[in-house]
Protein backbone atom coordinates (compact mmCIF):
# COMPACT_ATOMS: atom_id res chain seq x y z
CA UNK A 1 0.00 0.00 0.00
CA UNK A 2 2.94 2.09 1.14
CA UNK A 3 4.06 1.27 -2.66
CA UNK A 4 1.01 2.28 -4.56
CA UNK A 5 1.13 5.43 -2.45
CA UNK A 6 4.74 6.83 -3.12
CA UNK A 7 3.91 5.82 -6.95
CA UNK A 8 0.57 7.49 -7.30
CA UNK A 9 2.93 10.76 -5.61
CA UNK A 10 5.58 10.31 -8.01
CA UNK A 11 2.87 10.13 -11.47
CA UNK A 12 0.94 13.13 -9.91
CA UNK A 13 3.98 15.38 -9.40
CA UNK A 14 5.47 14.32 -12.74
CA UNK A 15 1.88 15.56 -14.25
CA UNK A 16 2.19 18.49 -12.87
CA UNK A 17 5.90 19.51 -14.01
CA UNK A 18 4.17 18.71 -17.06
CA UNK A 19 1.19 21.08 -16.99
CA UNK A 20 3.55 24.10 -15.71
CA UNK A 21 6.06 23.30 -18.27
CA UNK A 22 3.43 23.67 -21.08
CA UNK A 23 1.93 26.21 -19.44
CA UNK A 24 5.28 28.28 -19.14
CA UNK A 25 5.87 27.40 -22.68
CA UNK A 26 2.38 28.78 -24.12
CA UNK A 27 2.36 32.06 -21.83
CA UNK A 28 5.67 32.80 -23.85
CA UNK A 29 4.26 32.16 -27.18
CA UNK A 30 3.61 35.26 -29.77
CA UNK A 31 0.14 33.46 -29.96
CA UNK A 32 -0.66 33.95 -25.82
CA UNK A 33 1.15 37.40 -26.21
CA UNK A 34 -0.93 38.68 -29.22
CA UNK A 35 -3.98 37.35 -27.41
CA UNK A 36 -3.36 39.06 -24.18
CA UNK A 37 -3.78 42.85 -26.53
CA UNK A 38 -7.69 43.57 -26.96
CA UNK A 39 -8.09 46.75 -27.72
CA UNK A 40 -5.64 49.68 -28.17
CA UNK A 41 -6.48 52.97 -25.47
CA UNK A 42 -5.70 56.46 -26.81
CA UNK A 43 -5.52 57.76 -23.65
CA UNK A 44 -6.45 57.61 -19.74
CA UNK A 45 -9.48 58.48 -18.58
CA UNK A 46 -8.99 58.70 -15.04
CA UNK A 47 -5.62 58.68 -13.25
CA UNK A 48 -5.81 58.21 -9.11
CA UNK A 49 -3.76 60.50 -6.50
CA UNK A 50 -0.28 59.17 -6.03
CA UNK A 51 -0.75 59.64 -2.29
CA UNK A 52 -3.47 57.09 -2.27
CA UNK A 53 -0.88 53.92 -2.92
CA UNK A 54 1.82 55.95 -0.68
CA UNK A 55 1.01 53.56 1.93
CA UNK A 56 1.47 50.50 0.00
CA UNK A 57 5.00 50.28 0.76
CA UNK A 58 7.80 51.30 3.04
CA UNK A 59 10.44 50.61 0.96
CA UNK A 60 12.09 53.82 -0.01
CA UNK A 61 13.53 54.99 -3.03
CA UNK A 62 17.29 55.31 -1.99
CA UNK A 63 16.82 51.28 -1.39
CA UNK A 64 17.61 50.59 -5.26
CA UNK A 65 20.49 53.37 -5.96
CA UNK A 66 18.47 53.39 -9.33
CA UNK A 67 20.38 56.39 -10.48
CA UNK A 68 23.76 54.85 -9.66
CA UNK A 69 22.56 51.63 -11.21
CA UNK A 70 23.02 51.70 -15.43
CA UNK A 71 19.78 50.19 -16.87
CA UNK A 72 21.20 47.44 -18.67
CA UNK A 73 22.53 46.02 -14.83
CA UNK A 74 19.30 46.99 -13.17
CA UNK A 75 17.21 43.90 -13.59
CA UNK A 76 20.31 41.57 -13.31
CA UNK A 77 21.20 43.22 -10.04
CA UNK A 78 18.54 41.87 -7.59
CA UNK A 79 17.55 39.40 -9.34
CA UNK A 80 19.01 36.68 -6.70
CA UNK A 81 17.50 38.14 -3.83
CA UNK A 82 13.87 37.31 -3.78
CA UNK A 83 12.28 40.39 -1.93
CA UNK A 84 14.41 42.70 -3.97
CA UNK A 85 13.26 41.28 -7.15
CA UNK A 86 9.21 41.42 -5.86
CA UNK A 87 9.99 45.42 -4.74
CA UNK A 88 12.15 46.35 -7.89
CA UNK A 89 9.74 44.77 -10.36
CA UNK A 90 6.13 45.56 -8.35
CA UNK A 91 6.98 49.63 -8.78
CA UNK A 92 5.21 50.68 -5.89
CA UNK A 93 8.68 52.32 -4.92
CA UNK A 94 7.68 54.66 -7.30
CA UNK A 95 5.31 56.55 -4.83
CA UNK A 96 8.62 57.47 -2.84
CA UNK A 97 10.75 58.93 -5.67
CA UNK A 98 11.50 62.77 -6.22
CA UNK A 99 8.78 64.15 -8.26
CA UNK A 100 10.34 67.05 -9.64
CA UNK A 101 13.78 65.51 -10.69
CA UNK A 102 13.31 61.71 -11.18
CA UNK A 103 10.73 62.18 -14.30
CA UNK A 104 13.31 61.64 -17.35
CA UNK A 105 14.86 58.46 -15.26
CA UNK A 106 11.38 57.16 -14.34
CA UNK A 107 10.13 57.20 -17.79
CA UNK A 108 13.70 55.19 -18.88
CA UNK A 109 13.88 52.61 -16.25
CA UNK A 110 10.07 52.14 -17.22
CA UNK A 111 11.09 52.12 -20.87
CA UNK A 112 13.69 49.50 -20.17
CA UNK A 113 11.35 47.30 -18.03
CA UNK A 114 8.87 47.41 -21.46
CA UNK A 115 11.73 47.11 -23.42
CA UNK A 116 12.78 43.26 -21.13
CA UNK A 117 9.64 42.33 -19.96
CA UNK A 118 7.11 43.67 -22.31
CA UNK A 119 5.81 39.82 -23.14
CA UNK A 120 4.90 37.23 -20.14
CA UNK A 121 7.99 36.48 -18.12
CA UNK A 122 7.15 33.95 -15.74
CA UNK A 123 8.69 35.96 -12.61
CA UNK A 124 8.27 39.59 -13.40
CA UNK A 125 5.13 38.67 -14.38
CA UNK A 126 4.25 36.65 -11.01
CA UNK A 127 0.47 37.76 -10.40
CA UNK A 128 0.79 39.80 -7.30
CA UNK A 129 3.62 41.17 -8.73
CA UNK A 130 1.88 41.91 -11.93
CA UNK A 131 -1.28 43.54 -10.00
CA UNK A 132 1.08 45.81 -7.87
CA UNK A 133 2.66 47.14 -10.96
CA UNK A 134 -0.20 48.30 -12.51
CA UNK A 135 -1.52 49.77 -9.76
CA UNK A 136 1.47 51.62 -9.04
CA UNK A 137 2.28 52.20 -12.76
CA UNK A 138 -1.38 53.91 -13.39
CA UNK A 139 -1.67 55.91 -9.45
CA UNK A 140 1.67 57.74 -10.61
CA UNK A 141 0.97 59.08 -14.30
CA UNK A 142 2.89 62.05 -13.02
CA UNK A 143 5.98 60.58 -13.44
CA UNK A 144 5.26 57.92 -15.60
CA UNK A 145 3.33 59.10 -18.58
CA UNK A 146 3.57 63.20 -18.23
CA UNK A 147 5.48 64.70 -20.74
CA UNK A 148 6.11 61.75 -23.05
CA UNK A 149 6.41 60.78 -26.69
CA UNK A 150 3.92 59.20 -28.63
CA UNK A 151 5.37 55.91 -28.86
CA UNK A 152 6.03 55.43 -25.03
CA UNK A 153 2.58 56.56 -24.56
CA UNK A 154 1.40 53.83 -26.62
CA UNK A 155 3.56 50.68 -25.14
CA UNK A 156 2.62 52.27 -21.40
CA UNK A 157 -1.27 52.03 -22.76
CA UNK A 158 -0.47 48.24 -24.49
CA UNK A 159 1.08 46.90 -21.39
CA UNK A 160 -1.15 48.30 -19.17
CA UNK A 161 -3.51 46.44 -20.57
CA UNK A 162 -1.53 43.00 -21.24
CA UNK A 163 -1.02 42.77 -17.65
CA UNK A 164 -4.66 43.71 -16.48
CA UNK A 165 -5.95 41.01 -19.05
CA UNK A 166 -2.88 38.32 -17.91
CA UNK A 167 -4.27 38.75 -14.59
CA UNK A 168 -8.35 38.46 -15.81
CA UNK A 169 -7.64 35.49 -17.27
CA UNK A 170 -5.41 33.86 -14.64
CA UNK A 171 -7.40 35.11 -11.22
CA UNK A 172 -9.27 31.60 -10.99
CA UNK A 173 -5.83 29.96 -10.48
CA UNK A 174 -5.67 31.64 -6.94
CA UNK A 175 -6.96 30.68 -3.96
CA UNK A 176 -8.66 33.36 -1.75
CA UNK A 177 -6.36 35.39 0.06
CA UNK A 178 -5.22 39.05 0.23
CA UNK A 179 -3.05 38.20 -3.38
CA UNK A 180 -6.71 37.87 -4.65
CA UNK A 181 -7.99 41.38 -3.27
CA UNK A 182 -4.65 42.55 -4.68
CA UNK A 183 -5.62 41.13 -8.28
CA UNK A 184 -8.88 42.52 -8.23
CA UNK A 185 -7.77 45.68 -7.45
CA UNK A 186 -5.34 46.23 -10.12
CA UNK A 187 -8.23 44.76 -12.45
CA UNK A 188 -10.56 47.54 -11.21
CA UNK A 189 -8.34 50.01 -11.98
CA UNK A 190 -7.84 49.09 -15.71
CA UNK A 191 -11.55 49.09 -16.25
CA UNK A 192 -11.58 52.55 -14.61
CA UNK A 193 -8.23 53.85 -16.51
CA UNK A 194 -9.84 53.04 -19.62
CA UNK A 195 -13.00 53.62 -21.14
CA UNK A 196 -12.76 50.23 -23.41
CA UNK A 197 -12.06 48.47 -20.53
CA UNK A 198 -15.09 48.88 -18.61
CA UNK A 199 -15.80 45.01 -18.74
CA UNK A 200 -12.40 44.20 -16.55
CA UNK A 201 -14.46 47.10 -14.11
CA UNK A 202 -17.74 44.80 -13.62
CA UNK A 203 -15.76 41.64 -13.70
CA UNK A 204 -13.36 43.00 -10.90
CA UNK A 205 -16.27 44.12 -8.54
CA UNK A 206 -17.82 40.79 -8.72
CA UNK A 207 -15.04 38.78 -8.30
CA UNK A 208 -14.23 41.30 -5.44
CA UNK A 209 -17.21 40.09 -4.03
CA UNK A 210 -16.35 36.61 -4.43
CA UNK A 211 -13.12 36.43 -2.39
CA UNK A 212 -14.56 38.93 0.50
CA UNK A 213 -17.66 36.28 0.85
CA UNK A 214 -14.70 33.50 0.75
CA UNK A 215 -11.46 35.03 2.64
CA UNK A 216 -13.65 36.37 5.85
CA UNK A 217 -16.17 35.01 8.24
CA UNK A 218 -19.46 37.11 9.60
CA UNK A 219 -17.11 39.56 11.75
CA UNK A 220 -14.94 40.69 8.82
CA UNK A 221 -11.71 38.26 9.94
CA UNK A 222 -9.61 36.26 7.58
CA UNK A 223 -11.05 32.90 7.69
CA UNK A 224 -6.68 31.95 7.51
CA UNK A 225 -6.87 33.25 11.05
CA UNK A 226 -3.50 35.13 10.22
CA UNK A 227 -3.69 38.86 11.42
CA UNK A 228 -1.29 40.27 9.14
CA UNK A 229 -4.30 39.00 6.08
CA UNK A 230 -5.91 41.86 7.92
CA UNK A 231 -3.84 44.00 7.46
CA UNK A 232 -2.44 43.98 4.06
CA UNK A 233 -6.86 43.27 2.80
CA UNK A 234 -7.85 46.67 4.51
CA UNK A 235 -5.37 48.93 3.48
CA UNK A 236 -6.53 47.63 -1.06
CA UNK A 237 -10.00 47.63 0.50
CA UNK A 238 -9.82 51.53 1.25
CA UNK A 239 -7.81 52.08 -1.52
CA UNK A 240 -10.69 50.92 -3.75
CA UNK A 241 -13.13 52.71 -2.06
CA UNK A 242 -10.79 55.82 -2.83
CA UNK A 243 -11.23 55.22 -6.26
CA UNK A 244 -14.10 54.57 -6.58
CA UNK A 245 -14.73 58.05 -4.74
CA UNK A 246 -12.07 59.99 -7.01
CA UNK A 247 -13.41 58.69 -10.01
CA UNK A 248 -17.21 59.38 -9.04
CA UNK A 249 -18.24 55.44 -9.17
CA UNK A 250 -20.54 53.67 -7.05
CA UNK A 251 -19.39 52.52 -3.85
CA UNK A 252 -20.83 49.01 -3.11
CA UNK A 253 -22.32 48.37 -0.11
CA UNK A 254 -20.80 45.47 0.23
CA UNK A 255 -17.23 46.38 0.03
CA UNK A 256 -18.07 49.49 2.75
CA UNK A 257 -19.41 46.59 5.00
CA UNK A 258 -15.97 44.74 4.77
CA UNK A 259 -14.22 47.63 5.38
CA UNK A 260 -15.95 48.35 8.89
CA UNK A 261 -15.85 44.92 10.51
CA UNK A 262 -11.85 44.64 8.88
CA UNK A 263 -11.48 47.91 10.62
CA UNK A 264 -13.31 46.38 13.87
CA UNK A 265 -10.69 43.30 13.70
CA UNK A 266 -7.62 45.72 12.83
CA UNK A 267 -8.24 48.02 15.94
CA UNK A 268 -8.98 44.85 18.25
CA UNK A 269 -5.58 43.58 17.23
CA UNK A 270 -3.11 46.14 16.82
CA UNK A 271 -1.20 46.89 20.33
CA UNK A 272 -0.59 50.14 22.22
CA UNK A 273 3.38 50.30 20.41
CA UNK A 274 1.27 50.56 16.88
CA UNK A 275 2.58 46.59 15.95
CA UNK A 276 0.33 43.02 15.45
CA UNK A 277 0.89 40.25 17.37
CA UNK A 278 2.79 37.58 16.32
CA UNK A 279 0.78 34.39 16.03
CA UNK A 280 -0.76 32.41 12.71
CA UNK A 281 1.95 33.27 10.99
CA UNK A 282 1.82 36.91 11.38
CA UNK A 283 5.40 38.48 10.54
Amino acid sequence: MHKLKSIKLYFFSILKLSSLSFRNYYFTSHFYNKKLITFIPNRIFYSPSPHLSASLTTVSYDFYKITNTPLEMLWKAHAKDIQKFKNLHSFLWLTKVDRKNSKIITKDIIKSWMNNFFNYTPNAWEMEITAKRIIAWASNTDITLEDSDKAYKEKFFLSLVKQSNFILKNLKNLFYSPTKIICCAAIILSGIIFKENDLNYKTGIKELEKVIKNLFDENGFPKSRNPEDVFISIKYLILIREWFKEAQKTIPDFLNEIIFKCGNCYAMLSCANEQFPLFNGAT
